[in-house]
C-alpha cells in the first residue's frame, strides 16, 4: 500500500502543474478511494471503474508484453493465475472502498462497447461532446 500512496503524490505534484480550468480525466492504481477522499473533490465527480475477473483475465491475456514476463517466471500459467487473482482481489477491495466512502463504482464486463461508455462518462461529468 506504501508504493501506491508515494506514486499518488507524485500524481498530485503533476496535477499542481496543470494550469486549466478544463476537467482532467485521470487513471490508475494510484487512485485508491482513500487516497482521494481527502481533497475537495465532488463525490459525484469521482468513477471507479473496475474490471470483472473475466474481462481482466480475457484482456490481460491479449497484452502483448506480458508473455515476455510471463516466460520468465519457472510457471508462466501459475505465475499468470496469481497476478490475475492478486489484480482481482485489489479491484474488490477498490469496489469495497469506493462504495464505504460514496464513489460511483461500474464494473467494466465487456457488455457495453467503449462507445457507449465514453456517453455515458460524458453525460455524468457534463462534458459537451467533442
Amino acid at each position: 500500500m506504501t508504493y501506491y500512496h508515494e506514486r499518488f503524490h507524485f500524481v498530485l505534484d503533476d496535477l499542481s502543474q496543470i494550469k486549466s480550468e478544463k476537467p482532467v480525466l485521470l487513471e490508475g492504481v494510484a487512485f485508491r478511494p482513500e487516497f482521494v477522499m481527502p481533497f475537495p473533490v465532488k463525490p459525484e465527480n469521482i468513477v471507479f471503474m473496475i474490471p470483472t475477473m473475466e474481462f481482466q483475465l480475457h484482456h490481460s491475456s491479449q497484452r502483448p508484453w506480458i508473455q515476455s514476463i510471463l516466460n520468465e517466471c519457472h510457471d508462466p500459467k501459475l505465475a499468470f493465475d496469481n497476478w490475475m487473482k492478486r489484480d482481482n482481489l485489489f479491484g474488490e477491495e477498490v469496489i469495497h472502498k469506493a462504495n464505504n466512502l460514496g464513489f460511483q463504482v461500474i464494473r467494466v464486463d465487456g457488455s457495453i462497447d467503449i462507445q457507449t461508455q465514453f456517453e455515458a462518462m460524458q453525460m455524468q461529468f457534463g462534458l459537451k461532446a467533442c
